[in-house]
């Protein structure tokens, strides 16, 4: 369009300088003629001109055409790359989450794995204090056993002993009573034979006289006696071994 209407000015120029040269020379017809053909060019060149603009309007418009795809097909590139952006975005963020959830996994796992460790060495801790505690009680029991089993042992051998010493005691007290039976029996022996002998005596002595007779009763209250102590001397022996 710039181009047409600077083609337009430059033909109206010629025509102007046309008319002026006629006006000048005073020849009409001939700068009729030489403004037809002024007018003819300029209407070629208008057409050409036209011709020109239209091409430019086709070519224009081709070019709007191939803009508006070129927007379009930008448009379509935009919003895919917007599309792929958002996606990259959603991705990252998948991908911080799970790098979240996986170390809060791994922090929970390595909890988890130092209290089983901490629960082995507790109960490691655990064994070992009940295994010392059972090997004491065992050796605890072990020497109560032996101590029980001493004082057993020496209980036994003091009650045997006291046993043998009783026994001992009874043997002897048996031997005592024995020999003081027989000392008993040899005794009543003895005074058997004094009563039996005095009462020969007494019953083989002849009858006194009659002067005597006073003095008898204090002979044979002496004679008498003589029994009496020796009974008596008699169960004394009878009782001291007692």
């Amino acid at each position: 369009m710039g181009r047409l209407g600077a083609q337009l000015s430059a033909a109206l120029d010629q025509l102007a300088a046309l008319g002026a040269q006629l006006a000048a020379a005073g020849d009409l017809e001939a700068a009729e003629a030489q403004a037809e053909a002024v007018r003819a060019e300029a209407a070629a060149q208008l057409e050409q001109a036209r011709a020109e603009t239209a091409g430019q309007a086709v070519a224009r418009h081709a070019a709007e055409l191939d803009a508006a795809e070129a927007r379009a097909a930008a448009a379509q590139a935009i919003t895919a790359m917007q599309a792929e952006t958002a996606a990259r975005q959603h991705a990252e963020q998948q991908a911080a989450a799970a790098g979240r959830a996986l170390d809060g996994e791994r922090r929970a796992a390595a909890a988890q794995i130092a209290d089983a460790e901490a629960a082995v060495t507790a109960a490691r801790a655990e064994r070992d204090t009940a295994l010392a505690a059972a090997q004491a009680a065992r050796a605890d029991a072990a020497r109560t056993r032996e101590q029980d089993q001493q004082r057993h042992d020496a209980a036994l051998a003091a009650a045997t002993a006291q046993l043998a010493a009783a026994n001992d005691t009874i043997a002897a007290l048996r031997g005592q009573l024995a020999r003081d039976q027989a000392a008993l029996d040899c005794e009543r022996a003895e005074h058997h034979k004094t009563v039996s002998l005095l009462h020969d005596i007494l019953t083989s002595r002849p009858a006194a006289p009659a002067g005597s007779h006073e003095q008898q009763p204090q002979a044979a209250g002496g004679t008498g006696h003589e029994p009496a102590a020796a009974a008596g001397n008699g169960t004394s022996r009878r009782q001291a071994p007692r």
